[in-house]
C-alpha cells in the first residue's frame, strides 16, 4: 500500500539479486558512526522529555509516584510521533518496489546521513530500556520488547536490509500516542469521559496497526524475500524476532480484549488495575 504519490526513490543496486544470500554489507567505521547516532539520539530524547516534562507537564497536579515518571512517559510520547511520522514518509519509497528490491534497503537509508532517523528510534529503545531499569520494578516483557527490536534494527543495519519491515513496525507506534496521551488523562485527572475516549481509540488503532497491519507486514517479509530461512545467517534473526515481536502483540491484544470485558471495580481500585496492567503492553 502506497500512502503518498510520487516515484519510488529506491534504485536496485547492481549486486541485487533475487534469492542472493544475505551478506554484512556495513562496515565497521559505519557501524561506529550509528552507534555514535545513537547515543546522542539518547540525549536528545532524554533533553526533550525534561524540559517537555518541565515546561508543560508540571503545570499539572499530579501525585508524587507519577510525577517520578513523567519524563519517562514524556519520552515516550515524542517518540510515538517522530517514529509514525518518519516510518509513514519512509514506507512510501518501499511500497512499490520488486521483491528482490523491497527488502533491501537503499544506500540513501542506511548508508548516508539518512542513517540519523533510524538511529533515533534504536536511541529511544536504549535510553527507555535504562530508564525503565531505573525504577526498580521493570516491566519483563517491555525489556524483552526493546532488546528484541534493538537488535533486530543493529542487524538490519549490519545486512542493509529489512527496510520495508522496519517502516512497517514503526507505523504501529501511533498506538502509543494514544496510550501515553491516557496516561496522562489519568494521572492529571481529567474527565472519566476523555479518559473512555482515549482507552477505545488506543483499543482500535492497536488492533488495526499492531495486529492487522504488522500481521500482514510480516506475513509478506516472511513469503516475499527469497533471503528468509534460506541459510544460517546471523540475519535470520531478525524474521524470527518479527514473529515473536508479533506473538507478544496478539498476547498483548488478548490482554486488552479480557480488560474490556472485566467486571468493572470501584473507580480507584478499577483505575490502579488498569494502568499496572496497560504499563506492560507499550514502550
Amino acid at each position: 500500500m502506497r500512502l503518498f504519490g510520487g516515484e519510488p526513490c529506491c534504485v536496485a543496486r547492481p549486486d541485487d539479486v533475487r534469492g542472493k544470500m544475505p551478506e554484512v554489507q556495513t562496515s565497521a567505521d559505519a557501524v561506529a558512526a550509528f552507534c555514535a547516532l545513537v547515543v546522542g539520539w539518547m540525549a536528545v530524547w532524554f533533553v526533550l522529555g525534561y524540559f517537555t516534562n518541565s515546561l508543560i507537564i508540571a503545570r499539572f497536579p499530579m501525585d508524587p509516584q507519577a510525577r517520578k515518571i513523567a519524563v519517562n512517559k514524556a519520552v515516550a510520547l515524542l517518540h510515538a510521533v517522530y517514529a509514525t511520522a518518519h516510518a509513514t514518509y519512509y514506507h512510501n519509497f518501499f511500497a512499490y518496489d520488486e521483491p528482490s528490491q523491497a527488502y533491501h534497503c537503499s544506500e540513501s537509508t542506511w548508508r548516508s546521513w539518512r542513517r540519523i532517523w533510524p538511529a533515533g528510534f534504536v536511541g529511544y529503545l536504549v535510553l527507555d530500556f535504562v530508564m525503565e531499569i531505573r525504577k526498580g520494578k521493570p516491566g519483563v516483557l517491555m525489556l524483552v520488547h526493546h532488546a528484541v527490536f534493538t537488535a533486530v534494527a543493529l542487524i538490519s543495519m549490519a545486512y542493509e536490509k529489512g527496510c520495508k519491515q522496519y517502516t512497517v513496525t514503526l507505523m504501529s507506534e501511533a498506538s502509543t500516542v494514544v496510550f501515553v496521551a491516557r496516561w496522562f488523562f489519568i494521572k492529571t485527572g481529567q474527565s472519566q469521559a476523555l479518559i473512555k475516549a482515549s482507552e477505545i481509540l488506543f483499543a482500535a488503532l492497536f488492533f488495526v496497526l499492531r495486529v492487522i497491519f504488522f500481521g500482514h507486514g510480516t506475513w509478506i517479509s516472511l513469503t516475499e524475500d527469497p533471503e528468509v530461512f534460506a541459510d544460517a545467517s546471523v540475519w535470520q534473526v531478525v524474521p524470527t524476532m518479527y514473529i515473536i515481536g508479533y506473538v507478544m502483540q496478539l498476547w498483548w491484544m488478548y490482554e486488552i480484549v479480557l480488560m474490556a470485558v472485566r467486571p468493572k471495580r470501584s473507580p480507584s481500585s478499577s483505575s490502579k488495575k488498569k494502568e499496572e496492567d496497560g504499563d506492560k503492553k507499550q514502550s
